[in-house]
């Protein structure tokens, strides 16, 4: 979901995009994780790391 996300916002926004990130196609980190919705438990945030795209 995030990666259709990113490509939308790079094929309609890439100008502008382009003046703020290192690589086309990229909005997100590899190796970050933070829960901004709610409590989120251990269990569910190893689980959302094993299994990002």
């Amino acid at each position: 979901m995030k990666q259709e996300y990113t490509n939308r916002l790079w094929k309609t926004q890439k100008e502008y995009l382009k003046k703020y990130y290192w690589g086309e196609n990229t909005l997100w980190s590899d190796g970050y994780f933070a829960s901004t919705i709610g409590n989120v438990s251990k269990e569910a945030a190893e689980d959302y790391i094993r299994n990002q795209g």
